[in-house]
């Protein structure tokens, strides 16, 4: 005698296929819901970006001047009388130096500064907020006061303090090419160590503070583990 063991399945698998698909519908409805905020940041980014990007790149494939309205199309001949210009090609080429230069410097400062700044001592957290105040003025603030500091005058504060100390100067520090790219550079590295300092030390305090996906406890969830993969290299 044979006993029918079988158990119908097609009940059992429709209802969580019912369940899944119904789950999908009611995701995509609140991911449609989600993106409707982003509409009023798109049509801003479409009015004050791309619309006057696309203008502006089409008159300067013209003649036109700013002051006539009667514009010939002449192609790329303006980009070629850019690409010709010394005072452009010098402008360039320290755009790449002060970029590559800033980059370079503020690692290699922020690096040591924040495995220093990690460890205890008294007023440290004063020393940080030391650091990344820097990085709280904008850059115009921090352009003014730069440059009333690095005035070529006699008047400018360093001038004025190399002056009284050491009874030198004044120094072309805005007027000499050379003194102007160096004092650039150093004012963008010193706005920019500190903040980067911080971000570096941060990371040195998450990376310590959570343990490893091997150490985690059996049952962990997913997410933790995730967020213990991300730690990464403080860079």
């Amino acid at each position: 005698m044979t006993v029918n063991t079988a158990v119908p399945s097609a009940g059992i698998a429709q209802a969580p296929v019912r369940r899944l698909r119904g789950g999908i519908s009611g995701g995509w409805r609140g991911a449609s819901a989600n993106q409707l905020f982003l509409v009023p940041i798109a049509a801003v980014f479409l009015v004050l970006f791309i619309i006057p990007l696309g203008r502006t790149f089409y008159w300067s494939l013209t003649d036109f001047t700013g002051y006539s309205a009667d514009v010939t199309f002449v192609g790329l001949d303006n980009y070629r009388v850019i690409l010709r210009d010394p005072s452009m090609l010098a402008g360039l080429a320290f755009t790449l130096l002060f970029a590559v230069g800033t980059t370079a410097l503020i690692t290699v400062i922020a690096l040591p500064l924040a495995v220093v700044l990690d460890k205890r001592f008294f007023g440290r957290n004063f020393v940080r907020s030391m650091f990344f105040f820097p990085a709280i003025p904008s850059m115009a603030v921090l352009g003014l006061v730069w440059g009333y500091i690095l005035s070529p005058l006699g008047s400018g504060v360093l001038n004025a303090v190399l002056e009284t100390l050491f009874h030198a100067g004044p120094f072309p520090w805005l007027s000499d090419d050379t003194l102007a790219k160096i004092s650039v550079i150093a004012v963008g590295v010193w706005g920019g160590a500190g903040s980067s300092t911080w971000r570096t030390s941060s990371r040195f305090r998450a990376s310590t503070t959570r343990p490893p996906p091997s150490t985690a406890p059996r049952g962990a969830s997913s997410s933790c583990t995730s967020r213990c993969r991300c730690s990464g290299p403080p860079l």
